[in-house]
């Protein structure tokens, strides 16, 4: 074989091994992006900053009826955009304008569109803070308060990592995709 038919066969080789390399690192993102979705509730594990960049989608079409939109309704009641009696589990259109707000506070103008993706969920978790210990829950505070005296706290179970919060004493709604239960 010439020097030069040996250079092809090597450069066909990078390049479809580029390729390769490239597919597989899209379907691992994908798949990553997606585990939270499919197991079927919102939850984490170790450090509580990061717990939420890899959720499913909240929208008005995706998963619009479910504990994890009050657990996104908690944030935005949280941060001022949503008063108590608008955490309900529904993302409707009250839910959306506030979304949008948000986004365009925390992450700028051409972020806000009023769909809870990575970016959104992974930014509201970076001001969540571990608080309290007490049997299977772990006790989170959402820091991005504008008031500590008027917050909706969180918990996470330290077995399975799902998430829950408390709507009115007593009252504990899971972060379920599927489910409004509690709500």
């Amino acid at each position: 074989m010439s020097r030069n038919s040996v250079r092809t066969v090597r450069h066909k080789a990078v390049a479809v091994a580029a390729a390769a390399l490239a597919l597989g690192s899209v379907v691992t993102t994908a798949t990553a992006a997606q585990a939270s979705t499919t197991q079927g509730y919102i939850n984490g594990f170790d450090d509580v900053t990061d717990d939420w960049g890899d959720e499913g989608l909240l929208s008005t079409t995706q998963h619009s009826n479910s504990g994890a939109v009050g657990i996104w309704q908690a944030v935005l009641y949280n941060d001022g955009f949503l008063g108590r009696s608008d955490v309900d589990c529904k993302f409707g259109p009250a839910t959306a304008a506030a979304t949008k707000k948000w986004q365009a506070k925390y992450l700028g103008a051409g972020q806000a569109d009023g769909v809870v993706g990575n970016k959104t969920f992974g930014k509201a978790s970076t001001w969540l803070k571990e608080y309290l210990w007490a049997g299977e829950w772990t006790g989170l505070k959402y820091d991005g308060t504008i008031d500590e005296f008027q917050t909706i706290t969180f918990e996470r179970n330290k077995t399975t990592g799902r998430y829950s919060f408390y709507k009115a004493p007593g009252v504990r709604v899971e972060g379920y995709y599927d489910s409004m239960g509690g709500c």
